[in-house]
């Protein structure tokens, strides 16, 4: 008897050890699950990559995220892009009149430069699907029949109503991926209805959240309620932050640090875009030490702001009076003469791509438009005031250092008109070489040759047939 009253009391004292290991050990973290098969979207309305070619696709009404594998190669950088009427041709691809599909975002995959365009097909109910544009201007449809991916669940969206001012799809408004993980803005069911997720990649359902406020200067009040309508990771002052851009429009600053430790968080407002106002689109990109953001709008011109700008606003506080309509306040941007612009994405260090409608005929156009960079138009305007001064080899000297990390259009133009110096004080191998370093860079429209009267000397040279058989 004694010796079973021992094993019992032995089986308790082994069995509290072991309750009390458990209790102290760590949660043991779920294990991402990869799937195969179809995807089946109930809905489509932001898609982004990762800089290794990860597809993330947003499904707010399936609450569902997905992300499948689309890292692929091309036989070398993609420089320009141009596709016309684009909303015509994913029309016909899809089966349908232009009138019955919406582009509803467009990403630009960093290991192809392959465009994904997301789409809402109309008809008896709303049916989403993805085109995807080559480097040569091809389209095709993206099957999603037979990949694998991974998934995740959304599970604090907002309640249906039909007195709700935004539509269930603002659950999720836009994407991005920074460091491993998917940060998803949109609205939710809590009573700070705005909301930054993130979700670490691969998925494992586990999701953390931070619930926004900002100050709203045409309203004159804090608001909750607004979902982030696209944002950008940016730094300010040498910190990363979040960039959100609003509806109407405020564009306000997140300390990345404080979305990353925090449940709810206040921002700063450090500019109004514009009563009447959506922000679209965000992209970034670096010029020398500064780093410069472009914001495409519904109601104004494409904006670009830079990094020292934002370093020295101050936050647009809360004050007696609002903002004036349609006014902006706060930090200074260059207004860039560019209207129409629906979507927006980065392309390649020297130009960014965009589907812009034409403002004459209404027709949507895919397009790669150049960066504007302050050092590419302070070189240029220093080539040109010693080439009006008669230094051309100065002038020369300058292009040549600018050539190797420069812009290839703005290089060909240089060398365009470095030759036309040369031609107009009748050196026609010099007009001939650098007119020979133009074209390979790209510089070749026919009009512009033959039309120019500056290469008047050259046309009686026989190299100047040659050089016609070369422009377009």
């Amino acid at each position: 008897m004694k010796s079973i009253i021992a094993k019992l009391k032995l089986w308790l004292v082994v069995a509290v050890v072991a309750t009390l290991q458990n209790a102290h050990a760590k949660p043991v973290e779920p294990s991402p699950v990869m799937l195969k098969g179809e995807i089946q979207l109930k809905s489509l309305t932001s898609i982004a990559f990762s800089k290794e070619g990860v597809l993330f696709l947003a499904d707010p009404l399936g609450m569902k995220i997905y992300a499948l594998d689309e890292k692929r190669t091309t036989a070398g950088p993609v420089e320009q892009l141009e596709v016309t009427n684009i909303d015509e041709k994913i029309a016909a691809l899809l089966g349908v009149s232009t009138k019955d599909i919406k582009i509803e975002d467009m990403a630009v995959n960093p290991t192809s430069h392959d465009v994904y365009l997301a789409v809402t097909r109309r008809g008896a109910s709303l049916q989403p699907a993805i085109a995807r544009v080559d480097s040569k201007g091809n389209i095709s449809a993206f099957n999603l029949n037979n990949v694998s991916y991974y998934e995740t669940s959304l599970a604090d969206i907002p309640a249906k109503s039909p007195h709700q001012y935004f539509p269930l799809s603002s659950a999720i408004t836009d994407m991005a991926f920074i460091d491993g993980e998917l940060y998803v803005a949109g609205l939710s069911g809590d009573e700070f209805n705005s909301k930054l997720r993130r979700f670490q990649y691969p998925f494992t359902n586990k999701t953390q959240a931070i619930q926004l406020e900002i100050f709203h200067p045409s309203h004159d009040r804090f608001e909750t309620n607004a979902p982030i309508e696209t944002f950008l990771p940016f730094p300010v002052n040498g910190k990363m932050h979040i960039l959100a851009g609003y509806g109407c429009a405020p564009l306000a600053k997140f300390q990345l640090s404080d979305v990353q430790s925090k449940d709810q968080l206040r921002g700063v407002t450090v500019a109004e875009l514009g009563g009447g106002n959506r922000p679209l689109d965000m992209i970034s990109f670096k010029d020398g030490n500064v780093d410069y953001m472009l914001i495409a709008n519904s109601d104004r011109t494409l904006m670009q702001i830079s990094s020292e700008d934002l370093d020295k606003q101050t936050g647009v506080v809360k004050g007696d009076t609002r903002v004036p309509p349609y006014a902006s306040v706060g930090v200074k941007y260059l207004s860039i003469a560019e209207v129409g612009i629906l979507q927006l994405d980065d392309f390649n260090d020297q130009s960014y791509l965009v589907v812009q409608r034409n403002v004459d005929d209404g027709t949507l156009n895919l397009r790669s438009k150049g960066k504007l960079k302050p050092s590419t138009f302070r070189v240029r305007g220093l080539v040109e005031e010693l080439r009006l001064a008669g230094k051309l080899k100065q002038a020369e000297d300058e292009i040549v250092k600018y050539e190797p990390t420069g812009d290839r259009r703005s290089t060909s133009v240089m060398w365009y008109n470095l030759a036309c110096s040369y031609a107009l004080g009748n050196d026609t191998n010099n007009a001939f070489k650098y007119l020979d370093k133009a074209l390979v860079l790209g510089y070749n429209e026919r009009g512009q040759y033959e039309n120019d009267p500056d290469l008047v000397s050259l046309k009686g040279d026989k190299r100047w047939k040659e050089l016609s058989t070369r422009l377009k």
